[in-house]
């Protein structure tokens, strides 16, 4: 008996020492509040497909940590908003920009996909070198000033236009003398040294470039990638195809005559819409051009089926007839023979945001049998007379 007292006794004595051990427990806090913890972004550098001459970080809340051609580095930073911490020495443009210089036409052509046109205050290319409508438009009411040439610029003109910023290139053939008077006038400027890469699609892909100046990145990206599917479906029709042999060449001049080098955007080209480039052996590892001899030329043009006369009206022959006057030595040529010789549009320089649509032209010219309802948009069918 004594035995069952003592075991009934100690199970109330744990009992109770386990209810004290619940009445211990603190209370739950209630409605504390809760700290969020700052969100770290970490730079991003842009992948860019083809182009090399510029880069794009992003930082995170629209920052963005831009370099241009000539290696400056801008902090831009969306209106209204502060500069990021760890960049207060940066130099920083607040974006959209605008009331801009462009001292090219091909720097404003890569404006026209972003339907940011209305930004163009200054330009260095007279009303009749525009195939742009809304920049015509703008020259004719005044809205836009042409403050002369890029390599001999109106001072006066740019002094009264003041710009927030230039556009201008450097490079190969800088535009040394208004980049000086720029920098007199306090005025800053960004390098676009589009011209300087080697292939098509890295100088289309500038379009991203600008993009960034003006917030609309995601729209450059997506324009350009919808361009690069353009491109894709294009090569995946003429894979396999008869390769026409093609020469590309301009004006002759002092029994000379520039043909693009193999490792340039045009052989590119021609490579992408399935044509066989005559000069394919020609510095297979570099861009531009090389200056060759009339004789040269026509050992290669002699059994090529199709010329493609890098020139435009009015600078160069308006006829085939006229092509020969210049140049009597093609007259044996088969492309000359056959009438297969194409020409650029005077608005060939201002395309540079469809150079997608250029390889289709191109594809149509080298296998009409394969596009037949396609229209050549940028360049065209030279006439016999």
């Amino acid at each position: 008996m004594f035995k069952s007292l003592k075991v009934l006794s100690i199970l109330l004595i744990v009992v109770l020492l386990l209810a004290l051990a619940g009445c211990a427990q603190p209370e739950k806090a209630v409605d504390e509040p809760v700290v969020d913890e700052p969100t770290v972004v970490e730079p991003r550098e842009l992948e860019l497909k083809y182009a090399t001459g510029f880069t794009i970080t992003d930082l995170g809340d629209g920052n963005k940590l831009v370099t241009d051609g000539d290696e400056q580095e801008f902090l831009l930073v969306p209106a209204g908003q502060e500069v990021p911490k760890g960049y207060e020495n940066a130099t920083v443009i607040n974006t959209p920009i605008d009331n801009i210089l462009f001292a090219s036409t091909t720097q404003v052509v890569k404006l026209r996909p972003l339907g940011v046109l209305d930004s163009v205050r200054g330009v260095t290319s007279d009303i009749d070198r525009w195939h742009i409508e809304e920049i015509r438009a703008g020259l004719e009411d005044g809205s836009i000033t042409f403050v002369g040439s890029g390599h001999a610029p109106d001072f006066e003109k740019i002094q009264a236009l003041n710009p927030d910023f230039a556009f201008v290139y450097t490079g190969a053939h800088p535009q040394t003398v208004l980049i000086e008077k720029l920098e007199e006038l306090g005025i800053a400027y960004i390098v676009d040294n589009e011209y300087m890469e080697p292939t098509a699609f890295g100088r289309m892909e500038w379009i991203k470039f600008y993009g960034a100046f003006y917030n609309k990145l995601d729209e450059a990206v997506a324009f350009f990638d919808a361009a690069m599917q353009n491109v894709t479906e294009l090569e995946a029709k003429v894979a396999g195809l008869e390769k026409p042999r093609v020469i590309w060449g301009g004006n002759p001049r002092e029994g000379k005559v520039w043909v693009p080098n193999e490792g340039s955007w045009v052989g590119e080209l021609i490579r992408r819409a399935g044509g066989d480039h005559v000069f394919s052996d020609l510095n297979p590892d570099e861009s531009g051009s090389t200056p060759i001899t009339m004789e040269e030329f026509f050992d290669r043009a002699v059994d090529a089926d199709i010329f493609i006369y890098s020139s435009w009206p009015p600078h160069g022959a308006a006829s085939i007839a006229g092509l020969v006057e210049m140049a009597p030595i093609l007259a044996d040529a088969k492309p000359i023979k056959d009438g297969q010789v194409w020409q650029f549009q005077p608005w060939w320089w201002q395309n540079i945001d469809r150079t997608d649509e250029v390889l289709e032209d191109l594809a149509f010219i080298f296998h009409p049998e394969t596009f037949p309802a396609e229209t050549v948009r940028h360049l065209w069918h030279m006439p016999a007379e």
